[in-house]
């Protein structure tokens, strides 16, 4: 690893920045916040730092993150995180489900088409978040919404019927047969769509049943399209990982469970508006960019970090949207494993979020700091061998320093990767 000459110090109002951070292994874990995550974002609210909470959750909106921020274990603050700072899958899924082309600027990807469900679309849901969706996709576009058959159960006789129309729908060249997940893996105990409707909720398991497979296997299989909020093989639990989004949702970068049962779909019959998904650079990030705008962001994609725990996901969707992306090594992967992300490329890692906070003795550490030059993919054998010596990549130094004084640009700064004697 060669030496960098540290950059020029600037004050911190001359390099605006802004971060993208996820939630789960980021920020929290089950069962409590990762250490550091408090002092995070303390900096980032006492220096008035742009961010936005981006979180893969199917199964809640940015108000269900600001309550459980606001409970007892994952508490970051005595204030609320306000609302401007988090945006979600699942938010982000419901804008595609709603989009129009006049909903997003000429200047964004999403303009070139269309991607919202049509009207008298059939719309059959599995979902978790006690229907947190429903009231809001009626109240984006009620007139819409409530021209769509939606459905949380079926009968076989009303999924053959369904896989019908599908089929024929495909071969007129427009789909009016969906299949939609709102959930982390878990699905809602109770029917929260069809509980007082004609007795169908008297169909309704609340579980992975057989039945359920079958029916969705089937609409799948004639053409029906899969639309989805994350690509994560997994999701955190305190008991053993239990299957995520890329999971249930088979597609061809998911995971093989369930695949002798969910038929094998194609790319362009499934949408995932999650971060690393086929739609997340329109509704995650481009979303989650105009939320910094409007907290004072001049817009810079130089100057913006994607932070996050996952190759697939996180640093995926960073490199899709040309904005910065880091490795934080507090949940599911390691910098080690970055060959076997050969296209999702991280530009910097830390340890954890609290890494990222700059320390009294930054200036200290700075002078014998060491950098990786260019990306850790091309970089691989940099990587092994700080291993071999004994080493690894402890943190970064943050933008503001406890002096006054920040770097030339936020990611000059985490070019000054602090690189530390393993076990210190």
């Amino acid at each position: 690893m060669e030496k960098f000459p540290l950059p020029y110090r600037r004050t911190f109002a001359q390099a605006p920045c802004g971060f993208l951070i996820d939630l789960d292994g980021t920020m929290y874990r089950p069962g409590g916040l990762i250490d550091g995550a408090i002092e995070f974002y303390e900096w980032l609210v006492s220096t008035k730092t742009p961010h936005v909470f981006l979180s893969n959750t199917g199964a809640k909106g940015s108000p269900g993150v600001q309550t459980k921020f606001k409970s007892e274990r994952y508490r970051l603050s005595s204030k609320p995180v306000p609302l401007r700072n988090i945006w979600t899958a699942s938010e982000a899924q419901m804008d595609l489900m709603m989009h129009k082309k006049e909903d997003t600027p000429d200047s964004a990807k999403g303009s070139q088409r269309d991607y919202g469900l049509p009207h008298g679309a059939k719309v059959f849901v599995m979902a978790g978040g006690e229907g947190f969706w429903l009231n809001s996709l009626r109240m984006k576009d009620s007139m819409r919404f409530d021209s769509w058959d939606i459905r949380t159960t079926l009968t076989n006789d009303e999924a053959k019927a369904w896989a019908k129309e599908a089929r024929d729908s495909q071969e007129a060249g427009e789909c009016t047969v969906f299949v939609v997940l709102f959930l982390d893996g878990k699905l809602d105990k109770v029917d929260v769509v069809d509980g007082d409707v004609s007795g169908r909720s008297a169909d309704y398991r609340g579980d992975w049943n057989y039945g359920l497979i079958r029916n969705v296997s089937f609409l799948l299989h004639h053409g029906a399209q899969l639309i989805y909020t994350a690509d994560d093989a997994f999701n955190p639990s305190e008991d053993p990982e239990y299957p995520g989004m890329a999971c249930t949702a088979q597609t061809p970068r998911g995971q093989s469970c369930g695949r002798p049962l969910i038929a094998q779909t194609f790319d362009e019959q499934t949408a995932c508006a999650g971060k690393g998904g086929s739609h997340g650079d329109v509704f995650m990030f481009e979303h989650a960019i105009r939320m910094l705008k409007a907290q004072g962001h001049d817009g810079d994609l130089a100057k913006i970090c994607m932070v996050g725990d996952r190759f697939d996901t996180d640093i995926r969707g960073g490199n899709s949207c040309g904005i910065k992306a880091c490795l934080v090594q507090s949940g599911a992967h390691l910098a080690s494993q970055q060959a076997k992300y050969p296209s999702d490329v991280a530009d910097f890692t830390a340890a954890s979020v609290g890494s990222l906070v700059p320390r009294s003795d930054d200036g200290a550490q700075a002078d014998t700091a060491q950098a990786q030059r260019g990306s850790m993919a091309a970089s691989s054998s940099n990587w092994q061998s700080v291993k071999d010596k004994g080493f690894f990549v402890l943190g970064v130094v943050g933008g503001l320093r406890s002096t006054g004084y920040g770097y030339g640009s936020l990611f000059d700064s985490f070019l000054a990767g602090v690189v530390l004697p393993m076990g210190d």
